[in-house]
């Protein structure tokens, strides 16, 4: 029963996104990525809708110094693709799809830490939200700075990033300290 639960579990988190870059062995689940991204400040009148990341077309595959967990993207540059509504405001719409772009970029690489070749973005009229998994629980810990709780299944520990600390920053010392390929479940918000 306990693979069974594994298995459903990882296909509610969504696919595994590479963190940082291809020697840094860490990568995020879409939906913790996706939480923070849906948390970028954006410009007045702007709300998000459906929102995917994947291998940027054409990207080079490169090796990893560790095993990948199950589902994940191999490491390399990623692409944001999103949908968003937006009301009539001062500025032009060229402008402000520019303004989303450069904010989503900033917080994918700054915040979290992913490698990001570009995003695209969909004007839509009415959106729906994305729904993410739910993270798996987390009950243990791991002795690294911003690391709020931690689990190891196998060969593979998953971590919850503290509030303000940069998730790539701690997926690597945790890599470091374990060993193996570690896969960050969730973010705090800030």
């Amino acid at each position: 029963m306990d693979g069974i639960r594994a298995v459903r579990r990882q296909l509610a988190l969504g696919r595994l996104l590479p963190l940082g870059g291809a020697r840094d062995g860490t990568w995020i689940t879409e939906a913790a990525a996706g939480a923070v991204l849906r948390h970028t400040p954006l410009p007045r009148g702007v709300r998000l809708g459906a929102l995917r990341v994947d291998r940027a077309p054409g990207a080079p595959v490169s090796p990893a110094p560790v095993a990948p967990p199950p589902s994940a993207l191999p490491a390399g540059p990623l692409r944001i693709s999103v949908e968003m509504a937006t009301g009539l405001g001062d500025d032009p719409l060229p402008v402000v799809v520019g303004r989303v772009r450069e904010a989503l970029v900033g917080v994918a690489e700054g915040r979290v830490g992913l490698v990001v070749e570009g995003v695209d973005v969909r004007v839509v009229e009415s959106v729906t939200e994305a729904r993410g998994g739910h993270a798996p629980e987390l009950s243990g810990s791991l002795p690294v700075p911003g690391v709020r709780a931690a689990s190891a299944e196998g060969a593979v520990t998953w971590i919850a990033v503290a509030a303000g600390a940069r998730v790539l920053d701690v997926a690597r010392a945790a890599r470091e300290a374990t060993g193996g390929a570690v896969v960050v479940a969730a973010v705090d918000r800030d």
